[in-house]
C-alpha cells in the first residue's frame, strides 16, 4: 500500500496509477478554486468500486452564524459562507489569508 500526501492542485502527479481510495480531510478541498477539475481528476484515479472520502466546510453553519450575528453583532461575518464567490479568510489576525469556497452538500455532489 502506498500513501501519498500532496496538494489537491498537484493531483496530476498520480496520473497513470489507480487507487482503491482517495481521502481529503478538514476542508482542504474548500481551498481549491477549480474544484470540478480536481474531482474529475480524482475520478480518473479511482479503481472501479473505489471510494472518495471527503470532509468539507458546509455553506451553512448555524453555530458560526449565531456566534457572529448574535454575540459579535457582525452580520457580514455571520453570512460570509453564503457568498457565491470565494471568500478571503485570514489565517491569523496579522498573517496571510487564503481563498475559501463553501458548498452545500448538493452542490458538492453535483460537481
Amino acid at each position: 500500500m502506498e500513501l501519498v500526501h500532496l496538494p489537491a492542485e498537484k493531483i496530476d502527479y498520480l496520473t497513470g496509477n489507480k487507487y482503491h481510495g482517495v481521502v481529503s480531510f478538514l476542508g482542504a478541498l474548500n481551498c481549491v478554486l477549480d474544484l470540478a477539475a480536481v474531482i474529475k481528476k480524482i475520478d480518473t484515479l479511482l479503481l472501479p468500486g473505489g471510494f472518495f472520502i471527503v470532509s468539507m466546510l458546509n455553506k451553512f453553519c448555524l453555530w458560526e452564524f449565531i456566534y457572529f450575528a448574535v454575540t459579535k453583532n457582525n452580520l457580514p461575518l455571520a453570512t460570509r459562507r453564503w457568498k457565491r464567490n470565494p471568500v478571503t479568510v485570514k489565517l491569523t489576525p496579522a498573517g496571510p489569508s487564503i481563498a475559501v469556497c463553501y458548498y452545500t452538500p448538493g452542490q458538492f455532489i453535483r460537481l
